[in-house]
């Protein structure tokens, strides 16, 4: 008889320990601490609604850089500059004796008309006008 009891209370204290304090009667004390929890599960807090918005920041940025990102990957790359035909322009070979300064190997001065332009040797690209 004394286990039955002994067993009995054992049963009765672990019980009354693992109640939450939600299911705990409370005789109306907390309601609004009642209120809030329920809140809180329905993700209706101003705590809860303020990690969602920063992580919907995070994703919106992230998605902002993807776009970005893949922008840069499509672009095709267009021509600078105006590009002439050796036979419609005239070489300049003696650059020093009209005070130019002398080009790379990999560029020459071309006249066309009355304007002197700096272009690139292998396709005669202009990268630049001299008067």
């Amino acid at each position: 008889m004394q286990k039955i009891i002994i067993s009995t209370l054992i049963a009765v204290a672990v019980l009354g320990t693992s109640i939450p304090a939600s299911a705990a009667p409370d005789g109306g004390r907390n309601e609004e601490a009642r209120v809030l929890l329920k809140q809180k599960e329905q993700g209706k807090s101003n705590h809860s609604t303020g990690k969602t918005r920063k992580a919907e920041q995070k994703q919106a940025k992230a998605a902002q850089k993807a776009r970005k990102s893949a922008a840069k990957e499509v672009r095709k790359r267009k021509a600078v500059g105006h590009r002439f035909k050796a036979d419609e322009v005239k070489i300049v070979t003696n650059w020093q004796g009209r005070g130019l300064p002398r080009p790379r190997a990999d560029q020459v001065y071309v006249i066309d008309g009355s304007d002197i332009y700096l272009a690139a040797a292998a396709t005669l690209i202009v990268q630049s006008l001299l008067n």
